[in-house]
């Protein structure tokens, strides 16, 4: 990836080869790979590449004429956004896949005063499951003691408190995801242009 150069320094080439050096010179026999500090004499330098955006909120991306900073040249790139409602339609699903990676994919896990435990979806199903029994055990006054495996295997025994306690411990920090997709949502909707989108860290405020 290089970049030609006209005579007062301006970017005349870009994308420039090593191919193309060639053929704008036939007269000239450079070697398979010219050193950078041989092309210095035809104007050519080469170019430090950089990431393309981010796909998810742009309709495509193409080479920009490259920036010269601490004597390096380095790629640069025009972007075509989505339009604005499909950007925001984008956004919005990330949000709602970042939400339930929190409160209901495989190998997710709330710490709460009892240990940690994990809090995909059928072991919430599971936990409210317990929860039931140790409520209605409490209201009719019957004893309850359950023996609750933790994430990491070890076993705790729960009392009815203790095990409505822990579901609630879940159950708050379903909540809190919930309340961080809203605002996001909110946020979303609220944007009035692409600029407003960007502010928007998706990936940021979960519990």
């Amino acid at each position: 990836m290089y970049v030609l150069l006209d005579e007062q320094g301006a970017v005349a080439r870009y994308p420039y080869s090593v191919t193309d050096l060639r053929r704008d010179n036939p007269d000239t026999s450079f070697p398979v790979q010219p050193s950078d500090e041989s092309l210095v004499g035809f104007r050519v330098y080469p170019v430090a590449e950089t990431e393309p955006p981010a796909a998810s909120l742009i309709a495509g991306e193409e080479y920009a004429d490259p920036v010269l900073g601490d004597g390096v040249w380095t790629q640069q790139w025009a972007v075509e956004p989505l339009p604005l409602a499909e950007a925001k339609a984008v956004l919005w699903a990330l949000a709602k896949a970042k939400r339930e990676s929190i409160t209901d994919a495989p190998g997710t896990m709330v710490t709460t005063p009892f240990g940690t435990v994990q809090s995909d979806a059928t072991s919430q199903r599971n936990i409210n499951g317990m929860v039931t029994i140790a409520l209605i055990a409490q209201g009719m006054g019957a004893p309850f003691s359950e023996a609750f495996t933790l994430a990491d295997n070890s076993v705790v025994t729960l009392s009815a408190p203790q095990m409505i306690g822990l579901g609630v411990a879940v159950g708050q920090h379903v909540a809190a995801a919930y309340a961080r997709g809203r605002a996001l949502r909110d946020a979303i909707h609220a944007a009035l242009d692409h600029d407003a989108l960007d502010l928007i860290d998706v990936d940021a405020g979960w519990p």
